[in-house]
């Protein structure tokens, strides 16, 4: 039953992931650009149009496009931060625009996310710019409660693979738009674009009354940003290396060419490198934002009634923004989409990896998934006295231990600093006596393993890993009930679990050294002693001042409280660690009995506290 039970904690945290490419500011940073790079003429146009959509809703929105001041307190959203909002903190234009109209937690977003520009432009070195995104996910999935999850269930924001290489940009764009083909970026963004166009070209026409053109530029802005929101994600590395393969295929993909960039060539022949999430560089917000600019020149153009491409298909025009939810949805609906305005566009994207087989992209993984391992370990603990009443001198115990193990990998989830770790394992430890003798006042006592006060024993040991949510094994609780009943809340609480609990404590923390991490809570280990076919004895002083032999077994138990670990290594399959694991615990014994004198029963023994430091190295294989 309890297995049972660690499948469902472990099929629930596996079931997401966290799929979002360029981070907010990033977004909101490539839009500046590209409004930045608008013909003056172009940018009054839009302006006017901001101005437009700005009535009625003037303290929320601030009176220019941009906002270069960004306030540590920002009360106003401006229209470069849309961008950012779309797809990530909104799953339609109509809730986007909502989100940024009447919620008071998108302003909590827009402040954290400002502090997360400045961190990453501050960051000297990769631990920085990692412990910058992982405190900046947890504010901001305490703020917006379905950030980790919302991006779960397609693969929108990324761009499908090429079949061929020999494939053309008509052709892939026809693959990429047909109908009911996977929700992807290139759908997305032709979808949105080609309803704002709709509703500026209504807002552009004389016969539209005066009354409605606020609220048609209201939701042809809208509209756009969304659009351009997955636009904007054609251009992150991660995202067009391709989306073919298993969860953790995808996921170690996407994080290997963010970070060290791919070479990458547009449909109309630019070649660049490009790199992705969070590390974007100059150079790759100016690549994209010519694309964007486009795009939003077509929106002017429309607005201005003198687009000679825009679709005038005005029959099912709305006065409000689209709803389609690209969260839920996983296919594109049937629909009049406008290829040429969108193959525009197009060629100034990234001509995206070819698919599985011949020529593709090499892949790598990340720690998602089932695997088996081996651990092996050495260790020190300090103890307090021994077993025996009265023996209360301060001594140590050294050891060491193998184990196999069975678990799941999910290793960095949402950021690097994540620990979804979730393992059994089981083996067998050896360890010496103790430092700590009987008696040291006779000159011609010889220290030995008999008189140590614990004498050197084995036991066969089990250990448990398993992040939670606010108490230890919260998730072996919660799984069985909300995994069935609520799962998208049980999907909550185990991506807070993943990125340290609800209050954040237990991420890893980032060094030039190495990582360390508070675990308290997420691990238990427990040995037995005496289970062997020889039965562990120990002297212990009587209350008549004689000593008896009594055999004893004990159950020690182990609370690992911090890790360090300053080498990782993690290649297609396998994964290698070397950490520092200090915990405390205590070793209880029980069924005693004395063997001489035989019938002995003036003695005690009481449980022992310890504290303790492991060398641990661990291998896993992932299936």
């Amino acid at each position: 039953m309890k297995l049972r039970i660690l499948l469902i904690v472990c099929l629930g945290l596996f079931s997401w992931q966290h799929a979002i490419a360029w981070v907010y500011p990033e977004h909101r940073r490539i839009a500046i650009l590209a409004i930045q790079k608008l013909p003056e003429a172009q940018r009054i146009v839009l302006e006017h149009l901001w101005a437009e959509a700005r009535t009625g809703h003037e303290n929320r929105l601030t009176p220019s496009l941009f906002d270069l001041q960004n306030p540590l307190r920002p009360k106003q959203l401006d229209y470069a931060s849309w961008m950012g909002i779309a797809g990530d903190h909104s799953c339609s234009p109509d809730a986007m625009l909502k989100t940024v109209l009447y919620s008071d937690w998108i302003l909590r977003v827009a402040e954290i996310t400002f502090h997360l520009e400045a961190d990453l432009a501050k960051a000297k070195n990769a631990s920085q710019l990692i412990n910058a995104l992982r405190d900046s996910d947890i504010k901001l999935q305490r703020a917006d409660i379905d950030y980790a999850t919302r991006a779960g269930s397609n693969n929108v924001h990324f761009l499908l693979s090429r079949r061929t290489s020999s494939e053309r940009a008509e052709e892939f764009l026809a693959n990429s738009l047909r109908d009911s083909v996977d929700l992807n970026a290139i759908a997305a963004y032709a979808w949105f674009h080609t309803l704002a166009l709709r509703k500026a070209t209504l807002y552009a026409a004389r016969t539209t009354p005066a009354e409605q053109k606020a609220a048609l530029a209201l939701a042809a802005l809208a509209d756009e940003a969304f659009a351009i929101h997955f636009l904007q994600d054609m251009f992150s590395a991660g995202h067009i290396a391709g989306t073919w393969g298993n969860a953790s295929l995808r996921k170690g993909t996407h994080d290997y060419y963010n970070e060290r960039g791919l070479e990458v060539i547009t449909w109309e022949g630019t070649k660049r490198v490009a790199k992705g999430d969070a590390y974007m560089r100059d150079e790759d917000a100016d690549f994209a934002a010519e694309a964007v600019k486009l795009s939003l020149q077509q929106l002017i153009g429309a607005a201005e009634g003198n687009s000679t491409k825009s679709n005038t298909d005005w029959l099912n025009v709305k006065l409000r923004p689209d709803t389609l939810d690209v969260c839920k949805n996983t296919l594109l609906p049937n629909g009049k989409l406008d290829f040429d305005l969108v193959k525009d566009v197009l060629m100034k994207t990234p001509v995206p990896g070819l698919g599985s087989g011949l020529g593709e992209l090499p892949r790598f993984r990340s720690e998602l998934g089932l695997f088996l391992g081996v651990s092996t370990s050495v260790n020190v603990s300090s103890i307090r006295g021994g077993f025996a009443s009265g023996q209360e001198v301060p001594g140590s115990v050294a050891g060491i231990e193998a184990d196999v193990m069975i678990g799941y990998g999910l290793e960095g989830v949402l950021n690097q600093t994540g620990d979804g770790l979730v393992f059994f394992q089981a083996g067998w430890r050896q360890d010496s006596p103790s430092s700590t003798q009987f008696s040291t006042n006779d000159p011609n006592y010889q220290a030995n393993t008999i008189t140590s006060i614990i004498p050197g024993r084995s036991a066969y040991s089990v250990r448990l890993r398993l992040p939670f949510w606010l108490v230890p094994g919260d998730l072996l609780l919660a799984g069985p009930i909300l995994g069935f009943t609520h799962p998208k809340a049980f999907q909550k609480i185990a991506v807070e679990a993943v990125n340290g609990g609800v209050i954040g404590w237990q991420s890893r923390f980032a060094t030039p050294i190495g990582r360390f991490q508070f675990v308290l809570g997420r691990e238990v280990g427990i040995s037995i002693y005496g289970l062997g076919g020889t039965a562990d004895a120990l002297f212990v002083p009587t209350s008549s001042n004689t000593l008896a032999i009594v055999t004893y077994k004990s159950i020690k138990y182990d609370f690992p409280f911090l890790e360090y670990q300053p080498v990782r290594s993690f290649s297609q399959s396998q994964s290698s660690a070397l950490k520092l694991q200090f915990s405390f615990g205590v070793d209880a014994p029980f069924k005693t009995a004395a063997i001489t004198p035989v019938a002995q029963t003036d003695f005690e023994l009481k449980p022992i506290w310890y504290v303790s430091v492991r060398l641990i190295f661990n291998w896993r294989y992932y299936f």
